[in-house]
């Protein structure tokens, strides 16, 4: 059960990260505002990656009591 907690929290953490650098070099690229034109990507992309990774450290956390 840790490989797979393990997994989430990786996935969730390098999603996390990917959707954050993705954003930035967009916004950099086009300008605006951030998230402008793009929130209905992104946004629901950062909160899916966060989710993967607090369940992936909350069995972690639950596993180690």
């Amino acid at each position: 059960m840790d490989s797979l907690a393990i997994v989430f929290a990786a996935i969730g953490f390098a999603s996390f990260g990917a959707a954050v650098i993705y954003e930035l070099i967009n916004h950099q690229r086009y300008g605006g505002p951030v998230f402008e034109g793009r929130k209905a990507l992104v946004f629901p992309w950062i909160l899916a990656s966060f989710a993967v990774f607090m369940v992936g450290f909350v069995i972690l956390a639950s596993s180690r009591w």
